[in-house]
């Protein structure tokens, strides 16, 4: 089922949305042009007018829901002369506060090797939520906080975008 998705990208306060293999639609559902299953439109990833107008749970799908989880991405692209202080600053600090949080599952940090910024470092944060009321309570509560305590301490020293995404399929084998 690695194919049947209905993503939504927030990117920078615009969202886009992108489907995959998608063979036709019918009204609000979708049929998977790998697994031929009837899906229904994710209704907690669009606004209360997109809800009202593009979801409907469809009475035909026999299968039982799976349970959605999300993953809320952070990148950062840090200045060279800091990224090593900031990535402590961020194992030691900043990434265990925003788990004491109690709104996340798990959380991995990753830096991109290979890119062709020579002043910089680029660095992901993923963190796993097990729905979308955490991560919008998140979002709401404790990260306003959380981000200026990040600017105060490394201002214009770092550039940060944040997307949510969709879990489709894992396998959690390190």
């Amino acid at each position: 089922m690695l194919f049947c998705v209905w993503v939504k990208i927030v990117f920078r306060e615009r969202a886009t949305r992108l489907k995959y293999f998608f063979k036709e639609r019918s009204g609000n559902r979708r049929i998977c042009h790998i697994c031929q299953n009837w899906l229904p439109v994710c209704s907690s990833l669009f606004s209360p007018q997109e809800q009202r107008t593009n979801y409907e749970e469809p009475s035909t799908n026999n299968q039982q829901p799976t349970t959605r989880m999300f993953l809320y991405n952070v990148t950062i692209t840090v200045d060279l002369d800091t990224h090593e202080d900031w990535a402590r600053w961020m194992r030691d600090t900043h990434i265990p506060d925003v788990m004491s949080t109690g709104m996340f599952i798990s959380y991995r940090m990753s830096r991109l090797i290979g890119h062709e910024h020579v002043d910089s470092e680029i660095y992901t944060v993923q963190y796993l939520v097990k729905d979308m009321a955490h991560l919008r309570r998140y979002q709401e509560e404790f990260a306003p906080e959380l981000q200026r305590q990040h600017r105060e301490r490394y201002d214009g020293k770092f550039a940060a975008f944040r997307t949510v995404m969709e879990v489709i399929d894992h396998n959690e084998k390190i």
